[in-house]
């Protein structure tokens, strides 16, 4: 009888070792999908960060170019008013002057 016992009590003690062993390879895989999952949003945000950068570079390119254009277009605009224009503004000007003398 008290072999039986023995052998009950050692294998309870045997399952409750297998228990613990399991629960504690739970718990490391359990840190593993977390340490991957810490990781992976780890990678998304870095991701997430360099598509922004990208953006912002994108967003400062354009408007760089759109400033070149404008002043480009600004020097065309004034280049036409001091040459072409100019004539076309001051014409009807002088036929008024040169009417009311």
């Amino acid at each position: 009888m008290m072999m039986m016992m023995m052998m009950m009590m050692m294998m309870m003690m045997m399952m409750m070792m297998m228990m613990m062993m399991m629960m504690m390879m739970m718990m490391m895989m359990m840190m593993m999908m977390m340490m991957m999952m810490m990781t992976v949003i780890v990678m998304m945000v870095i991701m997430v960060v360099v598509l922004v950068m990208m953006m912002v570079s994108m967003m400062v390119m354009m408007l760089t170019v759109m400033m070149i254009v404008a002043v480009v277009v600004m020097m065309m605009m004034m280049s036409a008013y001091t040459s072409r224009s100019a004539n076309l503004i001051l014409l009807p000007i002088k036929c008024k002057a040169s009417l009311e003398h």
